[in-house]
């Protein structure tokens, strides 16, 4: 009985390194960051190495210290992020975009996903989330955007050469009607600036 106790024991613990080996495969190699913290937000229980590529800090900083993360967050976005994370991550409604700034200055624009996690009595116990760079998305809409805007004023502009053509077309199809039939010089010499503007 002891030994198939002790062989139980050991294929549980072999199963449990095989599952702990195959979350860390993935989530050290995706390219969002997986995050996990306590619904108090008071303990990161775990954040991926993506967390160090995209904020450009130190996970152990994370560990250290739960709330570094916020301090990051744009000037402009600080306040409704983190009045989002307070309150809506436990109701499953956090999905929100915002800017970070890294130590080095530059600016990189965040999606994150916000889910609680419930023990068998129904109380969250956990919120997981997954943070992704979407800075080069957003660059390409923002260019879109630009090539959008231009695209419209050049149909703009075009249908407004169009239309002064067709006045100016008028305007010098009647004045030169009316030098041909003019014999005094006098009016002729007041009409042809008028055809030649």
């Amino acid at each position: 009985e002891r030994d198939r106790e002790a062989a139980l024991l050991r294929q549980t613990e072999a199963d449990l390194r095989a599952s702990e080996e195959r979350f860390r495969q993935i989530a050290e190699n995706i390219n969002e960051v997986f995050w996990m913290t306590d619904p108090t937000k008071t303990k990161m229980l775990y954040v991926s190495p993506g967390y160090e590529e995209i904020w450009g800090r130190p996970c152990a900083a994370l560990y250290d210290s739960p709330q570094i993360w916020v301090e990051s967050i744009h000037s402009d976005d600080r306040a409704r992020i983190d009045e989002a994370a307070r309150t809506r991550q436990v109701s499953r409604e956090y999905n929100e975009h915002y800017r970070i700034v890294r130590p080095d200055g530059t600016t990189r624009w965040i999606h994150d996903r916000a889910f609680p996690i419930r023990n068998a009595a129904g109380d969250i116990y956990r919120i997981i989330g997954l943070a992704q760079d979407i800075t080069q998305q957003r660059t390409l809409e923002r260019q879109l955007q630009q090539a959008q805007k231009l695209e419209a004023l050049g149909t703009l502009a075009g249908g407004i050469a169009h239309d002064f053509n067709n006045i100016l077309a008028a305007i010098m199809g009647y004045t030169d009607l009316a030098l041909m039939k003019l014999q005094e010089q006098e009016t002729r010499n007041l009409l042809e600036p008028v055809a030649q503007a």
